[in-house]
């Protein structure tokens, strides 16, 4: 991410020297970063990439000027790009048992769909830890899971397995309702070649 963000402004400013950026140059990459990348939120000025980019960039100017590197600071006192406002959509219960219903258990990828869905519903999982989950990390007897790493993708959209989770507070147990355990365990039992090592919502 932040490698993506610098490329961002240092193409932008390519051929300025970093002591000649004029604010009014900052003012129009503010504007570029906004055109580009909207928001869901209908204000033009909102926008989370956008904001992060500049927050970014900002902070390298800053750090600059500190330095002596620069004079001035030209993006001093330019508004940062605003937060989106976005009312994020949830399932009710209601809602999440009418999904369940409608799948048809006696199929095995349906089966595996339902439980798919009911893991990630129950657990609050990031989709990449969910895939990265193995059955060892399951306790059925003390209904826990434990979460310790999460898969990302490399350059070439590559998975790439890391043992550890996005942030040291994702590093977690999660304890399981008696329904959840249900799930798991007849999933553990169908799943072809299932073991220990396997993952949990793999085929």
């Amino acid at each position: 991410t932040a490698t993506a963000h610098f490329r961002l402004f240092t193409d932008y400013f390519k051929g300025t020297s970093l002591n000649k950026i004029p604010r009014l140059d900052c003012s129009d990459f503010r504007m570029y970063l906004l055109d580009k990348f909207p928001g869901k939120d209908p204000r033009p000025t909102a926008s989370n990439y956008a904001g992060a980019v500049w927050i970014r960039f900002k902070a390298a100017l800053t750090y600059a000027y500190e330095m002596k590197i620069m004079e001035d600071h030209p993006a001093a006192g330019i508004r940062t790009p605003s937060k989106e406002n976005i009312k994020t959509l949830y399932w009710n219960f209601s809602e999440f048992k009418k999904v369940i219903e409608s799948f048809d258990l006696t199929d095995f990828h349906e089966q595996w769909h339902v439980t798919l869905i009911w893991l990630y519903y129950f657990t609050g999982l990031r989709v990449n830890e969910g895939t990265a989950l193995k059955w060892e990390d399951i306790d059925f007897d003390n209904a826990e899971i434990k979460v310790h790493q999460t898969f990302s993708q490399d350059n070439e959209g590559r998975k790439v397995l890391h043992e550890h989770t996005k942030t040291t507070a994702g590093m977690r147990t999660i304890d399981l309702d008696s329904k959840t355990v249900e799930v798991l365990r007849h999933w553990e039992q169908v799943q072809p070649n299932s073991s220990k090592k396997g993952y949990v919502i793999g085929e």
